[in-house]
């Protein structure tokens, strides 16, 4: 573990506005997206997070939408800005059909998504 994740683990909200490397070092893009997933990783405490324009695009998307399921309590999740085409925003709708996700908003606008991504 690194420092960062260490301390994600006590923090029930997460703004993440100054960029990933504001908390620790964590870069952005997919490699953001996996310590992000890593950290949700049985996480009881975050219950949002705020990572815009963090340009993780369907990959990262896809990393974090697996990790919902992973026995954490995260019930916000604002993606604004990220690269996420209907790729991503399928990941995230299958990951919502899990019975143990507790996501009640995920905001993915200014996201590339067309209208299959919006369905």
């Amino acid at each position: 573990d690194n420092i960062a994740s260490v301390v994600l683990r006590f923090v029930k909200i997460l703004d993440l506005q100054d960029g990933l490397e504001s908390v620790g070092g964590i870069p952005t893009g997919l490699a953001g997206a996996k310590v992000l997933a890593e950290t949700l990783q049985d996480n009881r405490s975050l219950a949002e997070l705020h990572a815009r324009g963090q340009v993780f695009g369907d990959e990262g998307a896809e990393v974090i939408a697996a990790a919902l399921g992973a026995g954490n309590r995260l019930a916000t999740l604002d993606l604004v800005d990220n690269n996420i085409t209907e790729l991503g925003a399928q990941a995230f709708a299958n990951a919502m059909l899990l019975t143990n996700v507790h996501l009640t908003h995920l905001n993915l606008s200014s996201n590339c998504l067309g209208d299959n991504g919006c369905k």
